[in-house]
């Protein structure tokens, strides 16, 4: 076991039998952050192992050489897809943050995704256990010295408990039931901008109101297999022995997704434009998929633009893309929420944003849908549709993520650590 000085001395990781240093709110520093300067980072670059990749916060700060790559003037066809994605971003980066040393920041963050670490995106882990040591060292030296730690957290199993006491944790998927204190929920950042894509021309002119709402979805759904169920019976064993609770089934998605088409293709108060398929796009085996990748994202933004509502819940993992594509497409999420945490939440007032139904009162989706969409009669329908699209760059986008995060640094990192 062991000890480190000026610690609280609270084991918080299952089995380990290992005390590591938290951050207690006596040591954090009274906030002083401005909106109006920059953001001072540190980021432990000996973290970054060979054939790891830099997370996206910090790269443009690691490499200014970005921002010139990715100028304005530079079409987006020459651009890498992950940099075509990130543009925006790398460009003014140098703007919203700069790399200081450890006493001089205002935040540590990891310069890697946490999946990495954790072995990749599958329910069973193959953890680097070197670098979560080093991790949890950094993270020491860190919250020795008074400054919060950093951690971005991605994909499937984003949602699982991390070994590093006292870090602020920004997840793509998680449970309300199960959320820490000090974990946040974020938007997924590789989303492609339709208005720099081929898919943008969908998009114009406004779409007009009707006083029965269009429900479009474009994606992967069928019932789950009596394989899966017995693969989630294996899941779930696996998970209570290393979590000590067995972890929701990964096809209940599938399950989700059926039932929430159902209702809705069998309501008069709706009209559906589905376009179901029988596996998904991103995980299937065939080998003419490279060929159909276009055809699919094609079919996927065109059934996006000719719906006024696109039906957006979870996958394999607590956590959705979907609602973010929507968005940045002025289109609306009908969103199900299945123990689900938003970003911003104490931010954004997301009922406003797009109807949401809980998983337990599907059977009345269409009922809160057409309460949400006749509140819009009329001109208040476009406008609506036109401020989705600027709400999706101004707080979820590469860019606006980074702007806000910058900008309610105070609320979102250093007001938990004190409570």
């Amino acid at each position: 076991m062991r000890h480190v000085a000026g610690c609280d001395g609270t084991p918080t990781w299952p089995g380990s039998g290992a005390i590591y240093c938290r951050i207690t709110p006596e040591r954090v520093q009274p906030g002083h952050f401005s909106v109006m300067q920059k953001l001072k980072i540190f980021t432990d670059d000996s973290l970054i192992k060979e054939g790891m990749g830099v997370h996206w916060l910090v790269r443009p700060l690691l490499d200014p050489s970005l921002a010139q790559k990715c100028a304005e003037s530079v079409p987006p066809g020459e651009l890498k897809p992950f940099d075509r994605i990130l543009a925006e971003y790398n460009r003014t980066a140098a703007t919203m943050f700069e790399l200081t040393d450890l006493e001089s920041c205002d935040v540590v963050v990891l310069p890697v995704h946490w999946h990495e670490i954790r072995g990749g995106f599958g329910w069973i882990a193959k953890p680097n256990r070197e670098l979560i040591r080093e991790v949890q060292e950094s993270s020491e030296k860190a919250q020795r010295a008074g400054k919060p730690f950093v951690i971005f957290f991605s994909e499937s199993r984003s949602h699982e408990p991390i070994p590093v006491p006292g870090a602020i944790v920004f997840r793509h998927a998680m449970y309300r039931s199960r959320r820490g204190a000090l974990d946040h929920a974020m938007p997924v950042m590789i989303v492609t901008d339709p208005s720099k894509e081929p898919y943008g021309r969908y998009f114009l002119p406004d779409a007009d109101w009707h006083s029965t709402p269009t429900v479009g979805f474009c994606g992967f759904a069928r019932r789950v297999k009596l394989s899966e169920w017995f693969k989630t019976g294996i899941q779930k064993a696996y998970t209570l022995a290393k979590f000590g609770y067995p972890d929701v089934s990964q096809f209940k998605g599938l399950r989700v997704r059926s039932k929430a088409i159902d209702i809705l293709r069998a309501s008069d108060k709706t009209k559906t434009k589905f376009i179901v398929r029988a596996e998904s796009v991103f995980l299937t085996t065939k080998k003419n998929y490279s060929d159909k990748k276009e055809q699919y994202r094609d079919e996927f933004y065109r059934n996006i633009a000719d719906s006024d509502y696109q039906l957006c819940m979870r996958g394999s993992a607590n956590h959705s893309r979907r609602p973010w594509e929507t968005l940045s497409c002025s289109r609306t999420p009908l969103f199900v929420d299945t123990d689900c945490v938003l970003p911003f939440e104490s931010l954004i007032e997301w009922e406003k944003r797009m109807p949401i139904v809980s998983e337990d009162d599907l059977n009345r989706m269409p009922e809160h849908l057409l309460d949400f969409h006749s509140a819009l009669a009329g001109e208040r329908f476009t406008e609506f549709q036109r401020s989705q699209r600027q709400f999706w760059e101004e707080w979820l986008s590469p860019h606006g993520f980074a702007s806000k995060f910058r900008q309610h640094f105070e609320s979102l990192v250093l007001e938990p650590l004190r409570r």
